[in-house]
Formats: structure tokens, C-alpha cells, sequence
């Protein structure tokens, strides 16, 4: 697989000792489908493709369960599916977000056996977070674990601190990349940061 750009495409075909190995536009990787974009439109669209059949499973036999039931179905099959390298797909776009955050809504629906109340006050309701406040979570415990030295080794080489001149209360500031646009790149990432940091009790700079 070559990546590139959006709006482009690199046909290759590699050549190695007499054997020719043409290039794929996307390749699973450990469970994580990658497309030669890195849009994760396609990993996106097998999660919920092979969710959809669970969720669907766990709709026909759910007269038969209890609720405490169909909360162990849901935790076991449909949030450990989209919580699966969650931190890679994150920030993939948000009509990614929007189709796996409808399959959970109908989900949490099914397990609750409430088809009428908001989804997000449903959710509130019962001590429940949306998908996508989850994977913010993950996201959070994954930088809290980088900046203590408590991830894997790969983790770590993957951020960098800042060499602060001057003593600060936390040390713990992170290097931000330098990105071509300001709208889509700088913006976006402290606005984002900015959000996940909001109200975790652990320290967090950037």
C-alpha cells in the first residue's frame, strides 16, 4: 500500500527478485483496515457492517433477556468493537463518527428498551456516555500514560515533550506539530485539546 494524498493515487507495482507485487488500496493491519488515504472510511464501514449483524442478533432474542443481559451483550460485543484501536480512527472525520454513533444509539435503545427519549438525555439517565465521549476518554488515559511513562515503548516515540526554560507547576507540555493550515491543522488540534482536557482531574498541557 502507498499512501498519499486525498486526491491523488500512486499505481505502483514493486518488482523483487523476479516477483511482482502490485500495490492494494487498502490492507488490514492487526484488525485496522488502512486505506491508502488514511480516511479509515473503509475500517469505519466493516465495524459497522460486523456490529450491525450483532446488534440485529441481540434485537431479535432481546424479549427473552433481561436488561442486565443485553448490558453485558452490549459491553462485550458492541463497545469493545468500536473501543478497538479507537485512538487511530478518532479524529477520521465526523461522518464517520455520525454512522458508528447511530449504530450505538439503536444498541443502547435495544438494551435499555427506550425508543423514545432523546438519546442524549436516555444516556444521562442511565450513567451512560456517548460513543464518541468514550473515545475521548481512551484518547485522554493514552496521553496521561505517554506523558508518566506508563505506555509502550512505541507509544512513547510517537510525542515529545517541550524543554520549558523556566519552572511551571506541570512539565508535563507537550511539543505541537507544525502543520501547513491553520483551519484544519493548528486550530484544530487546540480546540480539540482544549475539549478532552475540560474537567479531567489528572494534569494535562499542550
Amino acid at each position: 500500500i502507498v499512501f498519499c494524498g486525498r486526491n491523488k493515487h500512486i499505481d505502483l507495482t514493486l518488482h523483487v527478485n523476479g516477483f511482482e507485487i502490485p500495490t492494494v488500496p487498502e490492507v488490514k493491519l492487526l484488525g485496522v483496515t488502512l486505506d491508502e488515504r488514511l480516511t479509515f472510511g473503509p475500517h469505519v464501514s466493516l465495524l459497522c457492517k460486523k456490529t450491525a449483524k450483532q446488534v440485529n442478533a441481540m434485537a431479535r432474542i432481546s424479549k427473552h433477556l433481561s436488561q442486565q443481559s443485553k448490558l453485558k451483550i452490549l459491553n462485550a460485543f458492541v463497545r469493545s468493537n468500536f473501543n478497538y484501536c479507537s485512538v487511530i480512527y478518532h479524529f477520521s472525520g465526523r461522518m464517520n463518527a455520525t454512522k458508528i454513533e447511530h449504530l450505538y444509539e439503536r444498541a443502547v435503545r435495544i438494551t435499555l428498551n427506550d425508543f423514545t427519549t432523546q438519546y442524549d438525555m436516555m444516556l444521562k439517565y442511565n450513567d451512560m456516555l456517548m460513543l464518541y465521549e468514550q473515545r475521548e476518554e481512551i484518547f485522554i488515559l493514552q496521553v496521561y500514560k505517554v506523558l508518566h511513562d506508563i505506555a509502550p515503548p512505541i507509544s512513547n516515540t510517537m510525542y515529545s515533550l517541550q524543554e520549558m526554560p523556566y519552572n511551571l507547576r506541570d512539565s508535563s507540555v507537550m511539543s505541537v506539530p507544525k502543520h501547513n493550515t491553520v483551519k484544519f491543522g493548528f486550530k484544530l488540534i487546540h480546540l480539540k485539546f482544549k475539549e478532552l482536557s475540560h474537567g479531567i482531574n489528572f494534569p494535562l498541557m499542550l
